[in-house]
């Protein structure tokens, strides 16, 4: 079964947190949160980047997202610190947060499991006094299209 245009977006809108229209938790939560090992199917199994000691926090993209047809891009930049202090950019603290390779979406910003998720197209290794940026119009989710054919006897 296919999605069409008007309901993948409705979907995307509702997972970016911009409608209610779609019962997948409450509108205006859609946590961005990072892996070193991508989840299985289920949602599961997906090794999160650890939040002690490293500064790490999931971050609610619900207004910096915008979902057209079959895809959602971000309208404005996603920045992720990794340890680093504003007030003193040359301190460090925390620690490394590992080579990233995938990302999920989370109805909440600590627990749970991804109610989706996706493979970076290029792993990125994130150590103390970096930062993860995704600049705008550089983070897509895009919602795969299956073809599919049921025949009945």
């Amino acid at each position: 079964m296919l999605l069409s245009r008007t309901a993948s977006a409705a979907l995307l809108n509702h997972l970016c947190g911009k409608s209610s229209s779609v019962s997948i938790g409450s509108i205006g939560n859609c946590w961005l949160g990072l892996f070193t090992t991508k989840p299985t199917e289920a949602g599961t199994d997906g090794l999160e980047v650890s939040s002690a000691g490293t500064n790490y926090t999931r971050i609610n993209i619900s207004s910096l997202m915008s979902a057209t047809n079959r895809e959602a891009v971000n309208i404005n930049d996603i920045n992720f610190n990794a340890a680093i202090v504003p007030s003193d950019p040359d301190a460090q603290t925390g620690a490394d947060w590992g080579t990233i390779v995938a990302f999920g979406l989370f109805t909440t910003q600590t627990g749970g499991s991804p109610y989706a998720w996706g493979d970076l197209l290029t792993p990125v290794t994130v150590n103390t006094q970096n930062t993860l940026h995704f600049l705008t119009d550089n983070f897509e989710i895009i919602l795969d299209e299956v073809s599919s054919s049921a025949s009945g006897n």
